[in-house]
């Protein structure tokens, strides 16, 4: 019996060179990346407004967190040349769509067992597995810490539940910890976005909501017309505005003993 290429484990079709467990795992960071780069977009690009410093007075524009831009051209680079070569190998289109590392993730899943049988895919797997790493790296908060915004000098923000203020680890300017949160807020929720798209950016705002849970329920609010639909992704997902969803989610969280 045959040896996967990537985990030198037992396979048991002779044509394949990953087995089953591989090309599992290999999804479910497609899916993740998929899930989490809206969020991540969010963080790196300066899409959202801070509120007002505590020492200091200034435009509130949220800055471009380069680091974490770069990161993310790097991510959509290698994840989009794999899929070009897919479809280049297979003769078909390649992925298209607004986001282009969002597009490849989706994209990609669907020919996950065409690339076991290529003696490339310990390369794709390996490629698909560090670029997961990249997408969510960007938006883990710290234990028990909470989005806030992001610093003038371009830093991200995340402050305990219950802090008032919040210095800046980069440059030590301190921030007020509602007003910041409140317009980080307001400046998302005309946004339209997808269940799972809405389950990824809730969790990194809050830390007490499970990314699966949100996700399930914004798709059963969803079916039932419990929220509106407020068109469809490239991909054919509903589409929901954020600010009508996250009031019902924040409400539905489980109510922690004690």
């Amino acid at each position: 019996m045959p040896s996967c290429t990537v985990c030198d484990k037992p396979v048991d079709d002779p044509a394949a060179y990953a087995c089953t467990s591989c090309t599992t795992n290999a999804r479910r960071h497609l899916d993740d990346i998929a899930d989490t780069t809206p969020a991540a977009r969010d963080v790196a690009g300066g899409a959202t407004r801070r509120g007002t410093p505590t020492r200091s007075n200034g435009d509130a524009r949220l800055p471009i967190n380069l680091g974490a831009s770069a990161r993310l051209d790097a991510a959509q680079t290698a994840l989009t040349t794999w899929a070009r070569h897919v479809a280049g190998e297979r003769g078909i289109q390649p992925p298209t769509g607004p986001d282009p590392l969002h597009a490849a993730a989706q994209w990609l899943t669907r020919h996950l067992d065409w690339l076991r049988h290529r003696q490339e895919v310990p390369e794709a797997y390996r490629d698909i597995a560090a670029v997961r790493r990249i997408v969510t790296g960007i938006v883990d908060r710290p234990a028990g810490r909470v989005l806030v915004g992001a610093c003038d000098c371009g830093t991200v923000l995340y402050a305990k539940a219950t802090a008032a203020t919040i210095g800046c680890r980069t440059c030590e300017r301190a921030w007020d910890v509602a007003e910041s949160r409140d317009i980080l807020r307001q400046a998302l929720d005309d946004k339209h976005m997808t269940a799972s798209q809405i389950a990824a950016l809730a969790v990194v705002a809050d830390p007490d909501l499970d990314r699966q849970r949100v996700r399930r329920l914004v798709n059963v609010w969803g079916h039932r017309h419990a929220v509106d639909v407020r068109g469809h992704s490239a991909d054919g997902d509903p589409l929901y505005r954020l600010g009508d969803v996250m009031d019902r989610v924040l409400a539905s969280r489980p109510v922690q003993p004690g």
